[in-house]
């Protein structure tokens, strides 16, 4: 087996109130599960982000300080 491997790719669904975003998100991710096995994908939701996260932000702004943030909310939302 090999290593996994994490791209930092990303994008950013922007949109008003009952616009489809979510929807949109699900359909894209069951989509790319038929075609990439190695795939997981992971939607989060900007309000759940600010919700739970440290008002202070990353203590860096480098990759390292982000990696760490992003490592501190997935462990807060969905535990270790």
């Amino acid at each position: 087996l090999g290593q996994p491997s994490c791209n930092p790719n990303a994008f950013f669904v922007w949109g008003s109130p009952g616009s489809g975003k979510s929807c949109f998100v699900g359909r894209l991710m069951m989509e790319m599960l038929d075609r990439y096995e190695n795939l997981i994908p992971l939607m989060l939701p900007v309000a759940d982000l600010v919700k739970r996260s440290d008002p202070d932000g990353p203590d860096a702004v480098d990759a390292e300080g982000v990696q760490d943030w992003f490592d501190s909310y997935l462990r807060v939302t969905y535990g270790e």
